[in-house]
């Protein structure tokens, strides 16, 4: 198979079988002459608490096909398969005091009822911090980031002076 970089995701999941679906979709794939390789959280660009599944770019197409192909059974059967809730970025920071930054966001737009995803890592403070929402809320979850800025702002300076 091609190196990491070359791999494309072809199936991504965070439900409570995502690791046994995810398996189950390679097997169906290697049962097609397509290598493919789970990933769960613990690899770089997997958000946390979800599993995907990974092939080499020549083969992402076919994959997607076959995948689309399968019978979907349970919770996933009334799945919405819009892009509604894919994860968009709606506010980035870089710096060693971002992370608390990223925390307070995280805090209030989960309060405003958003679920965000924090990408990032502790270990390494000087790499960027993400939030990102599900694209139907990203509207919703800026407009909040900014009125927390400018509010956070003003009442630094009232403080001040």
């Amino acid at each position: 198979m091609a190196d990491k970089s070359e791999l494309v995701t072809v199936f991504r999941s965070a439900d409570a079988s995502a690791m046994e679906d995810a398996q189950e979709i390679a097997e169906i794939l290697a049962g097609q002459e397509i290598e493919a390789k789970v990933f769960d959280d613990h690899a770089p660009g997997v958000f946390e608490g979800s599993v995907e599944v990974r092939v080499a770019a020549q083969d992402a197409a076919r994959a997607e096909e076959i995948i689309a192909g399968q019978s979907v059974e349970g919770d996933m059967a009334q799945a919405d398969p819009s892009s509604v809730l894919d994860p968009v970025t709606v506010w980035q920071g870089l710096g060693t005091e971002v992370e608390f930054r990223a925390t307070a966001i995280e805090g209030m737009l989960t309060a405003a009822g958003i679920q965000p995803i924090v990408v990032g890592t502790r270990a390494i403070p000087t790499l960027p911090f993400k939030i990102q929402v599900a694209r139907e809320q990203a509207g919703r979850a800026v407009q909040l980031i900014a009125a927390a800025e400018a509010t956070g702002a003003a009442a630094a300076d009232e403080e001040a002076g």
